[in-house]
């Protein structure tokens, strides 16, 4: 992420879900219908001239490496892990959240929800946010995962220890530093939170293919956010122990395709880890 600047792959997968919206109901992998509130004006105009989805789907395919469509059934796999978990929860932490709408999207019950994300991409969210007119319940606040602490960010909102928690921790992890996913992680448990995260692991395709999945997050980092920490499905295990969590769920691109409404090849070296504190 450029220094002061909004996520630009936050707007991108804003775009995503937007786009979404274009199918039919019973084809889509989630609704959004706030998607649209957070582009900028040349994404709105893309957004217009894409009546037809499967173009870019297809698209997607090829040159993404699925990468739209692993966000997308990211963001369901996330959702239902959530609903089918044994709640309720009293507090409910969205870390990193971009402009997902998951406080508006979900049932949370009445649980406090809380979300933290980088100055310049919170602070774009909460104001489109109150351009909408209704009601926010969410607790917001700003810090750097990279550089801030976590635990006094946590009380600087108001988040509770010793009540009943979930996270949501998405898109974020591959962007920083192991120490910097390490030290958040070690928060998260210490206040006894259960959750769901997903992470990035290296490219193994050699050949070609290889080398185009190799090449893929270099140009991520052209737009000031490269990919960092990768860790393999198989390690995820021992990594959440050392870090005080069980495994309850783990999910690769595979599980993932399940869970489309239509044909879907999501990115093969995303996966989730649903997480409950030891």
């Amino acid at each position: 992420m450029k220094e002061g600047q909004p996520s630009t792959t936050a707007e991108a997968v804003a775009f995503w879900r937007a786009l979404e919206q274009h199918y039919p109901a019973d084809a889509r992998v989630l609704d959004d219908p706030w998607a649209h509130h957070f582009l900028t004006r040349y994404s709105r105009t893309l957004l217009k001239l894409n009546r037809s989805p499967w173009l870019i789907s297809r698209s997607d395919r090829t040159l993404g490496l699925g990468t739209m469509a692993y966000t997308l059934l990211r963001h369901r796999w996330m959702d239902l892990t959530f609903e089918r978990a044994s709640g309720p929860f009293e507090q409910v932490l969205i870390l990193g959240a971009g402009y997902d709408m998951r406080a508006f999207r979900l049932n949370f019950g009445d649980a406090q929800i809380f979300e933290i994300d980088h100055p310049a991409t919170g602070g774009r969210k909460a104001r489109k946010v109150a351009a909408l007119g209704r009601p926010d319940p969410v607790h917001r606040i700003s810090v750097d995962f990279s550089t801030e602490n976590l635990s006094h960010a946590l009380e600087r909102a108001g988040f509770q220890s010793g009540r009943r928690s979930w996270f949501f921790w998405e898109g974020v992890s591959m962007y920083l530093p192991e120490a910097a996913v390490r030290s958040t992680l070690s928060v998260l448990s210490s206040w006894g939170c259960e959750g769901v995260l997903d992470l990035f692991a290296p490219p193994e395709h050699p050949g070609l293919a290889g080398f185009y999945r190799r090449t893929l997050p270099k140009v991520v980092e052209i737009i000031g956010e490269p990919v960092d920490f990768m860790i393999r499905p198989e390690h995820g295990d021992a990594f959440a122990r050392e870090l005080g969590f069980r495994v309850q769920a783990l999910a690769t691109h595979r599980d993932l395709s399940l869970l489309s409404p239509r044909p879907a090849a999501p990115n093969e070296n995303g996966w989730l880890m649903h997480l409950v504190p030891t």
